[in-house]
């Protein structure tokens, strides 16, 4: 089993490079998921990335959503865990 976290990375690929990829005939999306992920894998971690071509600023949003999302989880775990003892045949007397 895997302790899972979620990283919000924003990465800029110069000019030249996209060029480059262009004459490989390589998407730049893999391009960037491929140098996002292998050192992880490499290391023998369980990784998905999905990459996105945005146009814009969406870290922030990104980052802003994540936190939220992390936050709501905690919540619904923990009042779970709240209601599991507190009614544990599942039935609870308001």
């Amino acid at each position: 089993m895997f302790k899972k976290f979620i990283v919000v990375v924003e990465v800029g690929v110069h000019e030249s490079r996209m060029g480059e990829l262009a004459n490989w005939e390589v998407l730049p999306e893999d391009y960037v998921r491929a140098q996002v992920t292998e050192h992880l894998k490499d290391g023998g971690h369980m990784v998905r990335a999905v990459v996105h071509d945005i146009q814009g600023n969406a870290y922030e949003t990104l980052n802003h959503e994540a936190f939220r999302i992390g936050d709501e989880q905690a919540k619904e775990l923990l009042e779970m865990e709240i209601l599991s003892k507190t009614c544990p045949s599942g039935v609870c007397d308001d």
